[in-house]
């Protein structure tokens, strides 16, 4: 685990917590989310932002209570495109066996 990242266990389950620049990065249960939130307001005012779609240029896509998916299509993308490869297209190649 990065040594930015803050990743305690509270109630049982964990909580990952990071800052990037002063933005902080709070993923757990609700209420665990509630009690670092209060935590952090003894010492800051902390304002609550919302959910996360874009961090560092990944996107974030979640169904809460079920999964989150991180994607770096963006990147991807930029990447393609720079090499000229943004309008490639899959081709069934055939494979030796064995």
């Amino acid at each position: 685990m990065d040594n930015g990242v803050y990743w305690p266990v509270a109630n049982g389950s964990r909580i990952f917590l990071t800052v990037y620049v002063d933005d902080p990065f709070i993923t757990a249960i609700a209420e665990n989310i509630k009690m670092v939130v209060s935590e952090l307001a003894h010492k800051f005012k902390p304002q609550a932002l919302g959910s996360v779609n874009l961090l560092l240029g990944m996107e974030i896509t979640y169904i809460p209570g079920q999964a989150m998916w991180i994607s770096q299509r963006g990147y991807i993308e930029k990447i393609l495109k720079r090499f000229q490869m943004d309008q490639c297209r899959a081709v069934a190649t055939p494979q030796a066996l064995g």
